[in-house]
Order: C-alpha cells, then structure tokens, then sequence
C-alpha cells in the first residue's frame, strides 16, 4: 500500500506541476520552464516505470482490476508531448491520440 501511496503522491505533484503554466517573458523565465519541463519528465519516467512495475505484480481481482497499461500509455503519451516541446516538434491537433483517461475494468463480478 505504501507504494500505491507514493505513486500517488507523486503523480499528484507532477500533475500539479503540469497544470501550473508558466508564462514565459524574459530568457530567465524561459530557462526555468525548461528546466521545470525536464523535472517533469524524469518525474515522468520514474511514474511510468512504477505503473508497469505495479502493473506486473498486481494481483488480479476478479470484480475490478486496475488498468495499468493504459495508464502507463497516458503518461508516455505526456512525456513524449513535453519532450517534443522541448525540442521544437510541433505536432498536428489530429496527430495526438486522445487519453484514455479511465483505469478500472470491471470484471464478470464487479459492481
């Protein structure tokens, strides 16, 4: 329980962070968002290494179990969003495929 807790935590700080936009208007401002953005995305990397370790030692239960591949794919999706920011990748709208946002399944015994 004390990892569900710390992941938990810590995803809750790195979408804090996300939410938390920084308008840049001096170089100053700028280096500090993309340093902001780094932070970002190694809190990301350890995140998605959690979830699929998590996700492999997890014991399945059979009236809900929690999805943790598709959270996983949620949050490399993010990741790879920052990383093309901040390398100049500009994306199409079209090209982003939507979150899927929800991570329990119910099973033949759920509620």
């Amino acid at each position: 329980m004390k990892t569900h807790t710390r992941i938990l935590s810590r995803l809750f700080i790195t979408a804090s962070l996300l939410m938390t936009g920084v308008c840049p208007l001096q170089a100053n401002d700028l280096e500090r968002e993309r340093a902001d953005l780094a932070r970002l995305i190694h809190e990301l990397d350890f995140l998605i290494q959690e979830t699929r370790a998590m996700g492999e030692k997890a014991s399945p239960d059979p009236r809900i179990t929690f999805d943790y591949p598709a959270l996983a794919s949620d949050l490399t999706l993010i990741r790879r969003q920052i990383r093309n920011h901040l390398e100049g990748v500009l994306a199409l709208p079209n090209e982003l495929p939507p979150l899927k946002g929800r991570y329990s399944i119910r099973g033949p015994g759920g509620y």
